[in-house]
């Protein structure tokens, strides 16, 4: 065959595409995760309320989680473990304790076995541009599978993300979880986790396609879920816009060691019509788990609720009157509780430095009419109240 100027250039052409698509795969494979480290826990406070009366307790797990802690299964199993850990070291952990972790500790499981960058990123959004330009071709699979109703480019792009790493996500947190709630012998509500159309088969947890969910999950003492997810019915503005709705009177009750628990996603605890159905059912134990973003939130003023109109129940003159920290004691699980028959309850919140979010937050608890808030801190804290 004659070798002519054309046929050369189209040779070199299709040899630098080959070339040039060769090293981007490379670089996509190279770099990923991190060494492995031993956690910092970073503990501020560990204390307990009442005594043990042999009823049962619920242990509340404010972490303070990093992105290095989600740089794979291996470090965020040992952070988790390593709470768990401290809990035990004070008598804590027996059959019919419930352990609480917040809401989202799971969620940034997304970041799993990434470039080393992603980790190291003083934004979030900077960790994303890391993250798509290093999944391209995942993200691509699963651009079919993107909902009509999320339209713009930054609310596709988280969409494609936690869908393309759902699979490994839900099998992380389930053998994370399960493991520990196995190991320890104690129920644990596993915060939550943001999964695309989540669901337990043959008691695992396995993600699908379609609309993703802020879902939670609760293990058992034997290390199997409980057979019912809750998911969040009233997702906040920042979510809505990728994150789907459940539904309120879905939002099951759940027959555990310690007695009938309710567990309630963070926002919707501040809506009367999530009680309503615990209540009527006896609940003895409500748990909720939380994550509020921005740094000192807790004390800058209250904006009202977030995604949904304000109830008529709530005061207006409230809104930028009271600090958000104070909106919560009143119109969430502390205020809203003293409504019902429900002698039990705990709200624990999602601590940390995960790039560019911040947290804020206080553990709060409810116990047959009296209410209060353990230390407020910039740190891990391990709270235990026992079942009068």
């Amino acid at each position: 065959m004659k070798v002519t100027p054309r046929r050369l250039m189209l040779y070199f052409f299709l040899s630098s595409v080959l070339l040039s698509t060769s090293v981007f795969l490379i670089w996509t494979y190279y770099g990923r995760g991190l060494p492995l480290e031993p956690p910092w826990l970073n503990v501020g406070e560990v204390k307990a309320f009442g005594e043990d009366r042999q009823k049962g307790n619920v242990v509340s797990v404010q972490p303070w989680m990093l992105p290095q802690d989600y740089a794979s299964e291996q470090a965020f199993a040992q952070k988790m473990d390593g709470y768990l850990q401290e809990a035990q070291k004070q008598g804590w952990l027996n059959p019919k304790t419930l352990v609480v972790f917040p809401e989202y500790i799971g969620t940034w499981l997304v970041v799993m076995h990434e470039k080393a960058e992603v980790y190291s990123q003083s934004t979030l959004n900077q960790a994303m541009l890391w993250m798509v330009s290093s999944n391209i071709y995942g993200l691509l699979t699963r651009s079919a599978a993107l909902p009509k109703r999320i339209q713009s480019p930054n609310d596709q792009m988280a969409y494609g993300l936690f869908a393309f790493k759902a699979s490994q996500m839900a099998a992380t947190y389930h053998r994370v979880f399960g493991g520990l709630a196995k190991k320890y012998g104690v129920s644990i509500v596993a915060g939550s986790i943001l999964l695309s159309n989540p669901s337990l088969k043959q008691d695992e947890l396995v993600a699908g396609n379609g609309e993703l969910y802020n879902v939670s999950v609760v293990y058992l003492p034997t290390g199997k879920p409980y057979p019912q997810l809750i998911k969040k019915a009233y997702p906040i503005a920042e979510e809505k816009t990728f994150v789907a709705a459940g539904a309120p009177q879905d939002i099951p009750i759940l027959d555990l060691p310690i007695g009938k628990t309710g567990v309630l996603i963070c926002a919707d605890s501040w809506y009367a019509q999530c009680y309503a159905p615990l209540a009527k059912d006896s609940v003895q134990v409500l748990v909720v788990p939380s994550f509020v973003s921005g740094q000192q939130a807790w004390s800058k003023p209250w904006k009202g609720y977030s995604g949904q109109p304000n109830p008529s129940e709530v005061d207006k003159q409230d809104i930028q009157k009271l600090t958000e920290g104070e909106a919560w004691q009143k119109y969430a699980l502390a205020g809203r509780l003293a409504q019902t028959s429900i002698p039990l309850g705990v709200n624990v919140f999602l601590r940390g430095l995960l790039w560019d979010l911040g947290s804020d937050g206080a553990t709060t608890f409810y116990q047959e009419g009296q209410t209060w808030q353990a230390t407020h801190q910039s740190k891990a804290a391990l709270h235990c109240i026992w079942v009068k």
